[in-house]
This record gives C-alpha cells, structure tokens and sequence, in this order.
C-alpha cells in the first residue's frame, strides 16, 4: 500500500507527543514545543512555508482562549482555599465514614467539573484518608471515582477543544459524553465500593444514582461534571446525615454552587463559548475575594504558578494541531485508516483516546492530538460523527485515570512517593473495566445510528 506523505506527517503529529510524554517522560510543553517544530519542518518541505504562521497562530488563538479557561478556574480554586473554604470543609467531613463512596465518585467529580487539572485528587484524596481510608486506596479510589467528569473538567474544556478543533456543535457532544459516560460511573462506583468495602446495597444504590447524568447532560452539556456532581453528592449527604447535616457540609461548598449556578443561567440565556467561561468564572471568583476580603494577590499569583505549564503546552499543542489539521496531515492519515480498517477502526475510538490520555496524562492533550484524525476518519465513513467525538472523549476520560502526575499529586497530600506503586498497580487493574462501557458503546454505535 502507497503511503502519502501527508499521512506519514499526520502520523508523525500523533506519535511524537505521546512518544516525548509516555516513552522518554519529556513535559507537556517539551513535547508540545517538539511537535510544533516537526510540524514547521512538515511545511518547509511540503513548500506551505507562506502558510504556516497564519496557521500556527490560528491555532494558538484556540490555545488561548483555552488557556484562559483553566487559568480562570485554577484561579477560582485559589480563592476558595485561600478563603477558608476547603479547610472548613474538611472538618465537616471528618469522620463521616458513610460519606467514603460519595466523597469518592460524586464530590470528586464535582470538583474536577469545576477545576481539573489534578486537584480532585489533590483535594479529595485527603479527605477520605481523614476518614479512616488508607492512604494507598484513597488516592486510588480518587483516581478511579473523577474520571466520569474528566471530560467536563474546568466547565468542559477537554470537550471544547473537540468542538473548537472540529467545528463539531459543543453542546451535542457534551451531551453525548455525558450520557456515555454515566455507564463507567456506575462502573466506577461498584469497583471503588469494593476498595472501600462499602455496603452492597448502598454500593448498589450509588451505580444506579449515575444514571441521573443522563438527564443533566441532556440539558446542560458542557457543564455535566459539576451539575451532576453536586447534585448526587447532595442526595448522599441528605441520605447519610439527613438535610440540617447536608446544609452543613454544603455551606462549604457556597462559592462553587455560585459558580455552578452562573455558569447555568449563562447557558440558559444563550450565552456560550470559551471566552464568556472564562469570563464568567473570573468574575465570580472576584466577587467571592471581595465578600470574604481574603487574599489580596495571592490567588492570582498562585494560580499563575500552578497553571503557566499547562498554559505553555495547551497553546503550543493547538498551534501544532491547528497546522496537522489544516495542511491536509490528519485527513491523509485518516484516509490510510479508513482504506485499511474500514469501520472496524470505529471499535477502536475510545481505546485511542484511553491510550492517548494514558501517555500524555492528560484527556485535553489526547483531544488536542486526535480530535482532527477521528473527525476526518468520520467524515470518511460518512456517519456516526458526533458518536466518534463523544468517544474519542470519554475515552481520553478513562484513560487520564492512570496518570502517573496525578497519582504523585495525590500521594503527596497523603503518605508521599512509597505508595505510588501500589495505586498505579491497582487504578490499572481497574482501568480496563470502566473503559469496558465505552467499547461497548462503540460496538453498538451502528445499531444506534445518528
């Protein structure tokens, strides 16, 4: 079989991020930085050199508008600890052994909904080791129990960049993911039930409560993690502790339900998109420093230490993608697929994006790698697209769990680096189950039509 060399790029564009990250442990940024250069090379010698700046800066805007994002939900996070929140909120929670499976699945979630970026792990982690949780299967059972919000992290952005990347309407595949990725929490609660030896009829209660993300996401799209999130983690504390003990514990919460709450009526009313997230998230953060006059600069500078990384490599990595895209190199290589595997690739979509997120440690980063190659594969077999991206994405969302940046997060807030061993050893044990639901999902994409 004759293989264009645009094909031979494209696949070059996939292959060196996850190769730098996964294989030689480069940073984000490195191997975004090395993909970008190719990419530049890519064009030099396909004679496109006229257009590769506009390209790369086309996609740095993307990056940045992304970027943005993050920055203003780490922000936001900064606040609310730097306020007394998270503190608080601990001592409620201590003690409330009942509360494990919920802290876990749903709280977890929740957070990641409206941070990412590892602090679940960081924040929830802690929380169940306070409970009597040993440390090894508290962080694991962290790393297992968010992944369901993955895709919705810091109100959706590994799912923007599918829809900013593709042209793919946001909302309807946020909605898609969400409603996939109800079957792997319910997964994920039974398997973390297990860690923490959790009741069975309540272990059982909790996979069916997954099911209430259908609806949610049905409505709400882009900001499922952290609608869901708290709304099931709600319903377990009212049945744990009772209302007085729930409104108690979510008094904590109050600057995060404000923030769930803007963000939702910005939906309602139509208002959309990255740069009024950003904005939005921003603002409310203000108001929140103000009321609880706490910090002064202080969350802005930490904020800008935590995120400027990530920063760096988003923005690299969407310059670098937006050229993959537009010089032809994803289509080309989606040709080859598609000449070769015929609808059969269509199986393997969520395990790319699994493994993509596995080697990078990041969903966004493998949405950012394959977002352009799954939709032109798509587009190639002539349906199921918004059925591909939702897939690519929820599997970039099981796969984020085994991040070895992630587990190092948790395991420093807990015992340190002696037990990160064991937690990659038993979340990879674990992972293969909750990816099990998206291949199925997969599999019964041609029966399920558009």
């Amino acid at each position: 079989m004759h293989v264009p060399l645009a094909a031979i790029h494209g696949l070059a564009a996939v292959i060196i991020p996850v190769a730098a990250m996964g294989l030689l442990k480069r940073s984000a940024a490195e191997a975004a930085a090395a993909t970008l250069a190719y990419m530049a090379l890519a064009y030099y010698t396909s004679a496109m050199q006229g257009k590769a700046i506009p390209y790369m800066l086309d996609g740095a805007r993307i990056g940045a508008l992304i970027s943005a994002v993050v920055l203003s939900s780490i922000y936001f996070y900064n606040v609310y600890k730097r306020a007394g929140f998270e503190e608080r909120l601990a001592s409620q929670l201590q003690g409330l052994e009942e509360l494990q499976l919920a802290l876990a699945v749903f709280f977890a979630g929740f957070i990641e909904g409206v941070s990412g970026y590892g602090i679940p792990v960081a924040v929830v982690a802690p929380l169940l080791y306070a409970t009597g949780v040993p440390a090894e299967t508290a962080v694991a059972a962290v790393m297992v129990g968010h992944v369901w919000a993955v895709p919705f992290a810091s109100m959706g952005v590994p799912t923007a960049v599918l829809a900013e990347f593709t042209g793919a309407p946001l909302f309807e595949v946020a909605a898609l993911t969400g409603v996939y990725m109800s079957f792997s929490m319910a997964v994920a609660v039974a398997a973390i039930a297990r860690m923490l030896g959790t009741h069975p009829l309540r272990a059982a209660i909790y996979s069916l409560m997954s099911f209430i993300t259908v609806p949610i996401a049905m409505a709400l799209g882009p900001i499922t993690g952290s609608v869901a999130g708290i709304t099931l983690f709600t319903l377990a504390l009212i049945e744990s502790t009772g209302l007085e003990g729930a409104a108690k514990v979510l008094r904590g919460l109050t600057p995060y339900i404000l923030l769930t709450l803007v963000l939702a009526t910005s939906f309602y009313l139509g208002y959309r998109g990255l740069a009024v997230t950003a904005t939005l998230i921003a603002a409310t953060g203000l108001a929140v420093q103000a009321a609880t006059r706490s910090g002064g600069l202080k969350p802005v500078h930490d904020a800008l230490k935590m995120a400027w990384k990530p920063v760096v490599a988003i923005t690299l990595f969407a310059a670098a993608a937006q050229m993959a895209a537009r010089g032809g190199y994803m289509l080309a290589l989606a040709q080859l697929i598609a000449e070769a595997a015929g609808q059969a690739y269509l199986y393997l979509v969520p395990v790319v994006g699994a493994l993509g997120a596995y080697f990078t440690g990041s969903c966004t980063t493998s949405n950012v790698v394959f977002a352009v190659l799954q939709d032109s594969y798509a587009r190639l077999l002539g349906h199921y697209r918004l059925r591909i991206l939702a897939l690519q994405n929820t599997g970039g969302g099981v796969g984020s769990m085994a991040s070895p940046s992630k587990i190092a997060v948790g395991a420093s807030t807990t015992r340190g680096e002696e037990i990160e061993p064991k937690v990659f050893s038993r979340v990879a044990e674990t992972l293969p189950w909750v990816l099990a639901p998206q291949v199925a999902v997969a599999l019964a994409v041609p029966l399920l039509g558009e």
